[in-house]
């Protein structure tokens, strides 16, 4: 992400959830907590992982942020991110959710900027994406 751009227009932040899982009330919080932080920010449920990297290209995001309950970031993670690598899209990408703890360090050498869980604090992620 270039820091010139950050200067002149604010950050712009893609939200996905999978549409298989209801629970959401963490990535609509932390979506109001990035929007009240001056980023704008997308919110969009998906059906299948390289809808994600679409929509990042398509809205020129700086930054792609997922939220997960279930097992499914194993699959989605990996998928979406080779998407995003095979259309030379660079972006932070930052998962949040319930992640177990021994699964972070794969999530970051798979090149996952950060791993944020129920007990983090949202000024983190804001750092993070901020960085």
């Amino acid at each position: 992400m270039d820091t010139t751009d950050m200067v002149n227009k604010p950050v712009r932040v893609l939200l996905a959830k999978s549409d298989q899982d209801a629970h959401d009330r963490g990535i609509r919080y932390m979506a109001e907590v990035l929007r009240d932080a001056g980023m704008e920010v997308i919110f969009v449920r998906y059906r299948i992982c390289e809808e994600v990297a679409g929509i990042a290209i398509q809205e020129d995001v700086d930054v792609v942020g997922m939220s997960f309950y279930s097992s499914g970031y194993q699959h989605d993670i990996p998928v979406v991110l080779d998407s995003l690598n095979k259309k030379s899209k660079k972006v932070k990408f930052l998962v949040g959710g319930i992640i177990p703890t021994d699964e972070v360090d794969n999530l970051l050498k798979m090149g996952v900027s950060g791993v944020f869980g129920p007990d983090s604090i949202s000024d983190e992620v804001i750092k993070c994406i901020n960085s």
